[in-house]
């Protein structure tokens, strides 16, 4: 199965990504701050919005480490 996969792949279990999201927003509410996700490796709008857990990008505050980056997610309706 995984010899079929075209490399690089990028790959994610995504029981453990909820689950590691969770934690950090839980983390983030307990600490009354606010978690600001950095997308440098995924570079995935829907993992930055599961990051921030919501669905409103609008809303959802992240750390990009390029222009390149920034461009792309402000393209996708972040602030």
């Amino acid at each position: 199965m995984w010899s079929s996969l075209p490399t690089p792949a990028f790959l994610i279990d995504e029981n453990i990504l909820n689950a590691n999201c969770s934690k950090m927003l839980e983390a983030a509410r307990v600490n009354h701050c606010q978690l600001r996700p950095h997308v440098k490796t995924h570079k995935s709008v829907e993992i930055a919005l599961r990051q921030c857990g919501t669905t409103d990008a609008a809303s959802c505050r992240i750390v990009v480490s390029t222009l390149a980056e920034a461009r792309s997610f402000l393209e996708a309706g972040f602030g």
